[in-house]
């Protein structure tokens, strides 16, 4: 279990990381029917992450454990990605600033 600070409401805020093994029994039981409020409290998981966990991994299919992990994996892979790219791009525009008023 993970916990943040929240500096605006001055409380920490604990959650917890969707593992695949989760993801998984989250899968067997909405076969079974069950809403998404009872698997909340079955694997006592806040109903809003659980709501983002299925809307954001379903395929065409509905929610697939080993999809929704691929998924996950993909975006854990590419954030720092993107993060350098900006990096590199604020870098390049500070660059050419610099070169046209001191050069």
């Amino acid at each position: 279990m993970c916990s943040t600070e929240n500096p605006r409401e001055g409380f920490r805020i604990n959650y917890t990381r969707i593992t695949f093994k989760l993801r998984v029994q989250i899968e067997l039981l909405l076969s079974q029917n069950f809403s998404v409020i009872e698997i909340s409290k079955i694997l006592k998981i806040n109903k809003s992450s659980l709501y983002r966990e299925i809307t954001n991994n379903s395929d065409f299919w509905g929610y697939n454990a080993f999809s929704a992990q691929n998924k996950s994996d993909i975006r854990n892979e590419w954030k720092n990605h993107f993060k350098l790219l900006n990096q590199i791009n604020q870098y390049q525009e500070f660059s050419s600033i610099f070169v046209s008023k001191y050069d």
